[in-house]
């Protein structure tokens, strides 16, 4: 067994900017915890005191979807772990297991729990951040409201995700007036794709996570995409809508919107400065405050929120 180690920031990890990256792992590196993850000795710095959990999106797994955020905050000095969730992990060599996402979201977020549980018993920490593109920005809610993740997720960066709702460019609309995609048939992804309909607006998972977010104590990030390859508008995937804000159920919230152009399906070009949002994993008073970085103005797509 490896000795504990402190994380310290060194460039010891290539850092691709492309979407290819992604999908040769994916392809040849089945089922492998991205370059700087799970390095289950790795114990948190002062400097950085979290540990970081990455969590994928639709479809995918935590080999495909984090080539470059990985190594990136593993040579910042962050302890970073990554998991694949809500696959059909019962053969770990078959294709199938490389799609994650699947089941109903809130059957991962408790796989998330557990995880999460896991990677503060073996760092010994007390709170983790979470980094999530699209379901992984999306999931995680219910994880927080729901399962007792307030109180152990201090910061909730969120890439692309869903949180009112999308309507598949009116698709969604249909669904909400059938209750189902497939109005008058059998639904092809019944079977196989649990989370499918849940993203949907006026689904029963939305309403859920729309009642409670967002969850007091917890610093949301999010960096929000105008490219509408899944019909979601920006301020669909935001937790904090400015026009209702003040209205909150759970108290007034201040939020923050800055103009989003991040791209959905590839965040991690190195167009959208993603190699800033090691940034976001800062102390709660300054987004509280509002106090303005220069680092946060150099984002292309960000929103703050958080109950005060």
């Amino acid at each position: 067994m490896a000795a504990p180690s402190i994380a310290t920031a060194a460039d010891k990890y290539p850092v691709p900017y492309t979407f290819t990256a992604n999908i040769v792992a994916g392809a040849t590196q089945q089922g492998t915890p991205p370059p700087g993850s799970n390095d289950w000795s790795c114990r948190p710095s002062a400097a950085h005191p979290r540990p970081v959990v990455l969590v994928h999106g639709l479809f995918a797994n935590m080999t495909d979807n984090w080539q470059t955020m990985s190594p990136l905050l593993a040579n910042n000095g962050y302890c970073v772990f990554a998991l694949t969730y809500g696959n059909d992990d019962s053969d770990p060599s078959s294709p199938a297991a490389q799609f994650g996402g699947l089941a109903p979201m809130e059957q991962s977020a408790a796989q998330l729990s557990a995880f999460v549980d896991e990677v503060l018993a073996k760092t010994g920490a007390h709170r983790v951040d979470i980094v999530g593109h699209s379901e992984g920005a999306t999931m995680p809610d219910y994880y927080i409201e729901y399962l007792g993740g307030a109180a152990k997720v201090a910061r909730y960066v969120g890439v692309s995700g869903v949180k009112h709702g999308t309507t598949l460019h009116g698709v969604g609309t249909l669904a909400a007036e059938f209750g189902t995609l497939f109005p008058g048939g059998s639904d092809p992804t019944g079977g196989s794709c649990g989370s499918c309909q849940e993203f949907l607006v006026g689904s029963d998972y939305i309403n859920k996570i729309e009642a409670r977010a967002p969850a007091r104590g917890v610093i949301y990030t999010n960096i929000a995409t105008r490219v509408r390859r899944a019909g979601e508008s920006v301020h669909e995937q935001l937790p904090c809508r400015p026009e209702r804000d003040e209205h909150h159920p759970a108290g007034p919230l201040r939020g923050r919107l800055q103009r989003p152009s991040v791209d959905h399906l590839e965040p991690d070009h190195r167009s959208v400065h993603l190699e800033r949002a090691r940034s976001r994993t800062r102390t709660a008073a300054e987004v509280r405050t509002g106090s303005p970085r220069r680092i946060a103005d150099r984002l292309v797509g960000l929103t703050r929120c958080s109950l005060i």
